[in-house]
């Protein structure tokens, strides 16, 4: 998260986003998580910079799968309709975002980078918001931390 917020100018990352990395990062797959989380960081901050240099692909999604900036099958752009549905589990993904985005300071996030075979209370996630056609410009994470902060029906 230092990393990104010294070298990665178009991903916006609030204090309040971040959940209990320490214990992330005392974990035995912490350089696993780290270089994850940091892959997708870096993936975000690409494709803004595409963007903010005039090219207009078709979606962040679409982008990754045409150029591996980050692995197509490890990214969730929606969340299942028994998550939408679902009021207590959707609230979950209410995150904080800049005001410029939304003057409320917080927005729902659906797309996240995520290892669909990796399953558990301590696996890592990073929710996000692509703003690049928008205001700032920015690609804003809304949440980094263990899962068991956004549950699911399976979780």
């Amino acid at each position: 998260v230092d990393l990104s917020r010294d070298h990665l100018r178009l991903v916006c990352i609030p204090e309040d986003a971040l959940r209990d990395l320490d214990e992330l990062d005392s974990s035995p797959k912490y350089q696993v998580w780290a270089s994850t989380v940091w892959q997708g960081l870096c993936a975000l901050h690409e494709y803004a910079e595409v963007k903010a240099n005039g090219s207009r692909p078709a979606g962040f999604l679409l982008w990754c799968q045409e150029t591996g900036a980050w692995q197509s099958n490890k990214l969730a752009m929606t969340e299942s309709e028994t998550v939408t549905s679902n009021a207590t589990l959707r609230d979950r993904r209410r995150f904080p975002v800049h005001d410029e985005v939304d003057r409320s300071g917080r927005l729902h996030r659906v797309r996240r980078p995520e290892d669909p075979g990796r399953r558990g209370r301590n696996i890592p996630r990073v929710y996000f918001l692509d703003d690049t056609d928008g205001a700032t410009g920015k690609m804003h994470v809304g949440f980094i931390g263990p899962h068991r902060y956004v549950r699911n029906t399976k979780s």
